[in-house]
């Protein structure tokens, strides 16, 4: 007779997860609402929470620097999306958002090297 694998070891972390997850989804979708609103702030703070339980993802991270643009803090804005290109380098619409702010900031011989 063949051992059996118990699952039922792992089925608290698959909950945790999955819990996890489900906030990360929910502060998205949070954080899109209240952009909609035009409710930075809130905004950002539903975005910077879901970075905290997941980690930067490029999706995280385009919201987080669109919403720093709304909120007119560019600076912090184009480290947002500098930090989105290094993470995913073939990403061509993280490297023209990155270039178009940086355009918009003066910062012409930078913002060539991102949009070619």
């Amino acid at each position: 007779m063949e051992p059996r694998l118990d699952i039922t070891m792992n089925q608290p972390k698959l909950e945790e997860n999955a819990s996890r997850a489900n906030r990360t989804a929910a502060l998205i979708r949070l954080g899109e609402a209240l952009r909609e609103l035009e409710r930075y702030k809130e905004a950002l703070q539903a975005f910077d929470e879901a970075i905290a339980q997941t980690g930067e993802t490029t999706r995280l991270l385009n919201l987080k620097g669109i919403t720093l643009c709304d909120l007119d803090r560019f600076e912090e804005a184009e480290k947002t999306f500098t930090r989105t290109t290094e993470i995913a380098p073939d990403d061509s619409a993280a490297s023209l958002r990155l270039a178009r702010l940086q355009l918009s900031m003066r910062k012409y011989a930078v913002a060539q090297k991102h949009a070619t």
